[in-house]
């Protein structure tokens, strides 16, 4: 069953990304003795620090996590396309077209490309940010993002 996407939906996929794009900055739990159950708090372990210091800045880059997705799109493209010869990854400017016009279907994969290699692939893209010194919701536009280029750009 195919189902296109409306002008309304198209709307509000676009606003929806734009949110995402400005999310504010989340920071990571840090450690403290005093979250400790009482029978660890009393003990005298000596716990032993993150090896990054606690304050430490990274610079973010916005524009190679971006690069990063494209490149690994392209590669598992490529690797489908070139070695693996399969019939889905022959695409042009017609089969793209095709994809914006039809929208998005139901696939028919199999149970390990459905729960190892989809969750892995999306992995990635969130990881390539967050490598890349972006915060949890600063991140989230690129996963989605990779995934969304892969569904209308890639197949």
């Amino acid at each position: 069953m195919k189902k296109n996407i409306n002008i309304a939906e198209l709307n509000i996929l676009q606003t929806t990304l734009f949110l995402f794009l400005f999310a504010i900055h989340s920071e990571a739990q840090t450690f403290s003795h005093d979250n400790l159950p009482s029978g660890l708090a009393d003990s005298n372990f000596n716990f032993v620090n993150d090896s990054l210091y606690e304050n430490q800045q990274f610079e973010k880059n916005y524009w190679l996590p971006a690069v990063e997705v494209i490149g690994l799109n392209f590669g598992v493209w490529a690797y489908h396309r070139y070695l693996s010869k399969e019939g889905w990854s022959a695409i042009s400017w017609n089969s793209v077209k095709n994809n914006f016009n039809t929208g998005f279907v139901w696939d028919v994969d199999g149970y390990l490309i459905n729960q190892f290699w989809h969750p892995y692939h999306g992995s990635n893209y969130y990881n390539t940010a967050r490598s890349n010194g972006l915060g949890f919701w600063e991140s989230a536009p690129y996963a989605f993002g990779g995934s969304l280029m892969w569904e209308y750009f890639m197949e």
